[in-house]
């Protein structure tokens, strides 16, 4: 057997990581590419923070969830707990959650901007690895493809285990 390109085989995804039928234009995110790094603002549980988009996104498998309402996002977060994921969800929000109702952290996209940037439309995912590279992305956010997607990313990158949760009280 060759070993070397055993490990190429390996080592690049066997299919693009794009879900079948998705279609994006020229201005969305290219797989393998760095998030750009962009001041935003954060809800953290029932905090209002500001940040960068490339905090959310170091040492952690992470999934920006361009979500219709709060729900959505925390439903997609259960979703991929029970499959196992060990992944952060991020739901991208235009406008901020009724009062009490969000337990997760949202991305506050009140102008659009992001998801103009992004090509989103609600539903779409775009999943991070630790590395701050995006590995998948998908119009029809499904716990079941971003877990393989997951599966492969941690397996080629080696961030199996690797997760940090963002500290609501910082």
């Amino acid at each position: 057997m060759d070993f070397k390109r055993f490990v190429q085989a390996f080592s690049s995804p066997a299919i693009e990581r794009n879900q079948l039928g998705d279609s994006w234009s020229a201005k969305a995110p290219v797989l393998g590419t760095e998030v750009n790094d962009r001041p935003c603002v954060l809800l953290v549980g029932e905090n209002l923070r500001s940040g960068f988009l490339r905090q959310l996104v170091e040492q952690a498998n992470t999934v920006f969830y361009f979500a219709s309402n709060a729900e959505e996002g925390l439903r997609l977060q259960n979703q991929l707990k029970e499959k196992h994921a060990r992944v952060r969800v991020v739901t991208v929000l235009k406008s901020p959650p009724p009062e009490g109702s969000f337990t997760g952290i949202a991305l506050l996209d009140i102008t659009g901007g992001l998801a103009e940037a992004f090509d989103a439309r609600p539903g779409s995912y775009f999943l991070f690895g630790p590395e701050g590279k995006l590995v998948a992305r998908g119009r029809r956010a499904e716990a079941a493809p971003i877990a393989s997607a997951l599966l492969h990313t941690c397996a080629t990158c080696g961030s199996l285990g690797v997760f940090r949760q963002l500290d609501a009280s910082a």
